[in-house]
């Protein structure tokens, strides 16, 4: 690991590549990744560092990459507290599919830790402007379902998100209920409108005003229960409103 660390520390950008690209590695085995050791190692600052070298795109995936991986662990605070977010949000306005795909993954890991994170990256103002952005525009299913994902962590928790931060969220939302053929994201999208429909009659007349009960009401008939049990949800939530 001593070695690895200097590879990642140093200025030689081959020897750089290598070292992230092993991190990397060893953050994605299956059972008991090595994650104390490398924060051990003080490697993070320079992972961060790494992202922000757009012009060196595979490095920039790599430690993307690694990352994630540390964020989807209970050291989510640790890529938080030293700068990570930023960045990531940055990112998902990348040129490369994937490393927006992965940037997506860790914004999504660090929204889904704890309702503070979640609200800390709902008042960046770009950080769910991007997603959608890649909703609309997603360079491949795997980008799309990732990002429906991430979609759904930043309205998911209670105490709930602030209304007018996820409320550009329900038309896009919408869309892909309404036009998805894919499980994976009209679940997640299904789920992330169950959220911002659960509570008060200003969430529930935001979806209703966005007219998603034509959508949500056609997904009851489903074959697949885990689409509609979202869908479910959802037509509870709205029945629990005013007349």
């Amino acid at each position: 690991l001593n070695q690895i660390a200097q590879a990642v520390k140093s200025t030689d950008f081959h020897a750089k590549y290598a070292g992230i690209r092993y991190v990397r590695k060893l953050l994605s085995v299956q059972n008991d990744p090595p994650v104390d050791p490398i924060l051990s190692a003080g490697l993070v600052p320079f992972l961060i560092e790494a992202i922000q070298q757009q012009q060196m795109i595979e490095m920039v995936f790599e430690a993307a990459w690694a990352l994630t991986n540390i964020a989807s662990t209970q050291y989510t605070n640790i890529i938080v507290e030293s700068g990570a977010c930023q960045p990531m949000i940055n990112l998902l306005c990348s040129y490369n599919a994937e490393v927006r795909e992965q940037a997506a993954w860790c914004l999504g890991n660090v929204a889904g830790d704890c309702t503070q994170y979640r609200d800390m990256l709902l008042e960046n103002d770009n950080a769910l402007k991007n997603i959608v952005l890649n909703l609309k525009e997603p360079g491949n299913i795997s980008l799309l379902r990732n990002v429906t994902w991430c979609l759904s962590n930043f309205c998911r928790g209670k105490p709930q998100p602030c209304l007018a931060k996820v409320k550009p969220a329900i038309p896009v939302l919408l869309h892909l209920i309404q036009n998805s053929n894919d499980m994976e994201v009209m679940t997640d999208a299904l789920w992330a409108m169950s959220y911002l429909s659960d509570g008060d009659d200003d969430r529930i007349n935001a979806c209703v005003e966005a007219n998603v009960t034509p959508a949500v009401v056609a997904n009851l008939s489903h074959a697949e229960v885990k689409i509609v049990t979202p869908a479910l949800r959802v037509v509870g939530n709205l029945v629990s409103g005013n007349e």
